[in-house]
């Protein structure tokens, strides 16, 4: 697959699209409103799916349908309908340049509408805690929530760590997604055995 070909016919399309020196990712911005939002592709070897892309590091603010990375940067765009595009691997381009659209189409909308993204944020949180509570823990059927009592817009969330031993320890546990390495919380993920359980 030729990188250049992908990022020159991006950029036909009118899209700012660049090659970083060693080819291995492409850069592409644009704006919304008034703000300039990068958006950044590390290119496989062949195209077996949809490309990804993510946010590049540096946006401010929480959006629907945007993962979040270890440190609380922004990551992954998630498209709704990535598995109902077509993979033409003979025009590669067009696969590209079909997934670009959505992402910018996806994140202009959040962007712009608050209401919106605030409404997608609260459906993806259902739809994740649901899951949750659908898988089971060897008969148990329970979340240990640990919190100091300061606002938090999140929790991080893993799986038990293990079928026996203490309850903490067979049982999942979430934090408060900001107050995940709070010295008031360290007691709690140390008998939860926190760093050693599951992503």
């Amino acid at each position: 697959m030729n990188h250049d070909h992908i990022r020159s016919f991006l950029a036909e399309a009118g899209y700012d699209a660049e090659l970083t020196a060693d080819d291995s990712r492409l850069m592409l911005e644009f704006e919304v409103g008034e703000r300039r939002i990068s958006l950044v592709h590390d290119f496989p070897n062949e195209l077996l799916r949809v490309p990804k892309f993510h946010l590049a590091d540096g946006y401010v603010g929480k959006l629907a349908h945007v993962g979040v990375s270890r440190n609380g940067e922004p990551s992954e765009v998630c498209i709704a309908d990535a598995e109902s595009t077509a993979v033409n691997t003979d025009r590669p381009e067009l696969v590209y340049l079909e997934t670009v659209q959505k992402h910018v189409a996806l994140l202009t909308r959040l962007i712009e509408n608050s209401a919106y993204n605030r409404a997608e944020q609260l459906r993806e949180f259902e739809a994740h805690w649901e899951m949750l509570c659908r898988k089971e823990h060897k008969g148990l059927n329970e979340l240990f929530v640990a919190w100091d009592g300061h606002g938090a817009e999140g929790l991080q969330v893993k799986p038990a760590r293990a079928d026996s031993g203490t309850d903490l320890r067979k049982t999942p546990i979430a934090l408060a997604w900001a107050l995940a390495n709070h010295r008031q919380l360290s007691s709690v993920q140390g008998v939860a055995e926190w760093e050693s359980r599951p992503a």
